[in-house]
């Protein structure tokens, strides 16, 4: 079993891990016996080591099987489970992070693609490989009986994290293209990550600028993104999104208009009723009304 001060101690000495190329963002280090986890995403990279037990870890509809030594990488936006066994649960110890470069954000941006790839999610046995040796020697030395020079923890901490940039980057410095799931076909992964975070916050005011800092890019790179995939800006396709869920809302949902243009992020109803009447030709309402007299009824 991992220390119980395992977190503690690596929560107070590896919050920030800076390297010449890149940086960590530590969002949280945990350890725990998990039992059921419930479905849920976040917006950030999870890396998780089996320490003892067994279970499963379904990720964005895959499903994979866990054991001591095993180790899987959440990655942002995407739903996924934990699942330890129902008699003795699954132990695991993890760490919440994000990528940081501020002088070389492109750079940050291809690390992203790397860590998005599917590829990269699930490793059956990490034991022989150097994520794994430096999960276990973290485990065995962050605790209180152990004597360490404060700077050795972060040194460790980054390194296993760099050994996971290196582990996920070296097929495509052999020549290899980065693959794309079938989910994202043919736009980028981080064209995919982009829609993501907008379709998770379509309530919220999305500005470029704070997307563009989400996707640790420049504005200018994220406007060539879309327009280049999608030929529209960012703003256009938020604004064409906010329609889409608005439309799918009015059309299976008893929520009410003034609902519907909260939960979609508009300002105001009359913002909401001008600009679906603009793309639709009808205002929300009597656009609700003309669907529901097609079908039958609301659903």
């Amino acid at each position: 079993m991992v220390d119980p001060e395992f977190s503690r101690y690596l929560n107070s000495y590896s919050q920030q891990l800076t390297g010449n190329s890149v940086s960590f963002n530590i969002h949280y280090w945990g350890s725990m016996l998990h039992d059921d986890h419930p479905v849920h995403k976040h917006a950030y990279f999870e890396l998780c080591y089996v320490t003892s037990g067994s279970g499963t870890y379904h990720d964005d509809g895959t499903c994979f099987a866990l054991t001591e030594g095993s180790m899987f990488l959440s990655r942002p936006g995407m739903w996924h489970r934990i699942q330890g066994d129902s008699e003795h649960g699954i132990g695991l110890i993890y760490v919440a992070f994000e990528l940081e470069a501020p002088a070389a954000s492109e750079h940050v941006a291809q690390l992203n693609q790397y860590l998005m790839s599917p590829d990269n999610v699930y490793f059956k046995d990490a034991r022989e490989i150097a994520m794994g040796k430096l999960w276990c020697l973290l485990s065995s030395m962050a605790t209180p009986q152990t004597s360490l020079p404060e700077e050795i923890l972060p040194s460790l901490s980054y390194s296993l994290l760099a050994a996971l940039l290196e582990h996920c980057a070296a097929p495509y410095h052999q020549g290899k293209q980065l693959p794309v799931s079938a989910a994202v076909q043919e736009t980028s992964l981080l064209l995919h990550q982009a829609k993501l975070y907008i379709r998770d916050n379509i309530s919220l005011s999305i500005r470029s600028k704070e997307l563009a800092a989400y996707l640790h890019i420049s504005q200018r790179h994220l406007i060539r993104l879309f327009t280049s995939e999608l030929n529209r800006s960012p703003s256009q396709y938020i604004r064409e999104e906010r329609i889409r869920i608005a439309s799918h809302l009015l059309k299976t949902s008893l929520l009410t208009v003034q609902e519907v243009a909260e939960i979609t992020g508009f300002s105001s109803i009359h913002h909401f009723t001008r600009l679906f009447k603009e793309v639709k030709g009808l205002p929300p309402g009597l656009y609700r009304r003309n669907r529901a007299h097609s079908s039958g009824g609301v659903t």
